[in-house]
């Protein structure tokens, strides 16, 4: 079995990385919004050429500092 195909559950498979279109779909944000967050540094993320990339960490901890009730 390929590595880069192993899923561990639910979710895109084991990456480090993921496009802006993937973490729109993610997070269930626009693309302005997911640019918006990304250009105020609310979001970080990696510039390669002229892609930008995001953490899947970085998602993931975005999410748990924005929840209500914590």
């Amino acid at each position: 079995m390929d590595p880069d195909k192993k899923q561990s559950g639910p979710g895109p498979p084991n990456r480090l990385l993921v496009t802006v279109g993937e973490a729109c779909r993610l997070l269930s944000l626009s693309r302005s919004g997911l640019y918006d967050l990304m250009s105020s540094g609310a979001l970080p993320y990696v510039q390669i050429g002229r892609s930008r990339r995001l953490a899947l960490a970085e998602l993931e901890q975005f999410v748990s500092a924005m929840r209500c009730g914590r």
